[in-house]
């Protein structure tokens, strides 16, 4: 069937095409005891909370919707997606991996100090201000833009979606990263109401990604061609399960067009020496 035919004696209850697209960070993970640091794997209440949301979609419906879902190449990220995905009865759904969504890159010194205000008084920071303090260090601003681009690149496929669908289809995806990807792609693309780029402090976004937490992507293409994008921010309750807070935000969809460019070129770029290496070992 052609792009934007119905068939025959079909009847949908509307013309339009939507894609939503969700970024959400990892379920809870297990700590080292001596660091406090992540480890690559789920505790048993991230397993929990990862089961529940798919629970909780399939109570709202949005089970049916889920057609497509990513993961980082991380393990945590891997589980997250898995026990969700159980959760709403969808075990046997394909779900892909992208390095796109793969950690933060920190470098040594902001690694070292990121948790500590004063490390000689043993005080330390809370976790917005931890993010805040690596968003905003010198040495992660190269980082920082290419974690924008990367993530640029897969808010750009997800708007594309609907190019593939049919007249009347509602379909939902799943991408699990980490944080503070989300909030680097954020500081570069979101525009506030007095027309501010970005943020200072993630507390202007209501804070850093919890576990479970992230944004989506609504992609609308009309009837008449036209397209709409919006990007809502969601927060979920204190188990990390329910959404109890939706804002959305305005975005520069230009700049994230153009992000998402300059990643999709290096890749080309990359993909062609790979294969003139293989032509040269032939």
């Amino acid at each position: 069937m052609e792009k934007g035919i119905e068939k025959i004696g079909e009847q949908k209850e509307s013309a339009d095409i939507r894609v939503v697209s969700r970024f959400r960070r990892h379920a809870d993970p297990a700590k080292d005891e001596a660091t406090g640091r992540s480890l690559d794997r789920l505790k048993d209440t991230g397993i929990e909370q990862a089961e529940l949301i798919g629970c909780e979609s399939k109570r709202s419906g949005r089970d049916e919707k889920i057609k497509k879902a990513f993961h980082s190449p991380k393990e945590r990220a891997w589980e997250t997606l898995m026990y969700m995905l159980s959760g709403a009865g969808k075990e046997n759904m394909k779900v892909y991996q992208r390095a796109e969504l793969d950690t933060m890159e920190i470098t040594p010194n902001v690694n070292a100090n990121m948790q500590w205000k004063d490390k000689e008084a043993g005080v330390k920071r809370n976790f917005d201000e931890m993010i805040d303090f690596i968003l905003n260090h010198p040495e992660e601003q190269d980082e920082i833009e290419k974690l924008a681009e990367k993530m640029s690149h897969r808010v750009n496929v997800a708007a594309n979606m609907s190019k593939y669908l049919q007249v009347g289809d509602d379909v939902e995806t799943e991408s699990v990263t980490h944080g503070p990807v989300q909030e680097a792609f954020l500081k570069k693309v979101l525009v506030q109401r007095d027309g501010k780029r970005g943020f200072d402090s993630v507390l202007e976004i209501g804070g850093a990604f919890k576990p479970g937490e992230g944004f989506e992507i609504e992609t609308v293409q009309k009837a008449d061609g036209t397209t709409e994008k919006k990007l809502v921010i969601y927060r979920l309750d204190e188990k990390g399960v329910k959404e109890i807070n939706r804002t959305e935000h305005n975005v520069d969809w230009d700049e994230v067009a153009r992000l998402g460019e300059i990643y999709r070129q290096k890749k080309v770029t990359e993909q062609k020496e790979r294969m003139k290496e293989r032509r040269i070992l032939m």
